[in-house]
């Protein structure tokens, strides 16, 4: 019986920037309160893959401070949990031209 040897890192992220399609992709904004964590996942069937965004600069003054750092971990968690409930599955991270690191959900196409 053969082993299944696991994929580099990189070598999955390279796999998703080549076939992901902005056609299909449905890009959450970033959060500016908390209002912003109480997100709705596209319901139409053309949106299969979702990029949640993540801070650029973690040193940012701005982002230093603890109510900005809850609000983003609050907003990650809400989108994660919501995502993950409906069957998406993690794919990687990406940096989507000029907006930054996401991360990259891919809907279970079953569901």
């Amino acid at each position: 019986m053969g082993s299944i040897k696991p994929k580099s890192f990189a070598t999955i992220t390279k796999q998703n920037q080549d076939s992901l399609s902005l056609d299909n992709l449905h890009i959450f904004a970033a959060p500016k309160s908390d209002e912003d964590c109480n997100i709705q996942l596209p319901s139409d069937e053309q949106h299969v893959t979702l990029a949640v965004p993540l801070p650029n600069k973690i040193a940012n003054k701005e982002l230093s401070e603890q109510s900005n750092l809850l609000l983003w971990r609050q907003f990650i968690g809400s989108v994660m949990t919501s995502a993950f409930d409906k069957g998406y599955t993690l794919s990687g991270c990406q940096d989507l031209a000029s907006i930054g690191h996401h991360y990259i959900l891919i809907a279970d196409q079953k569901n």
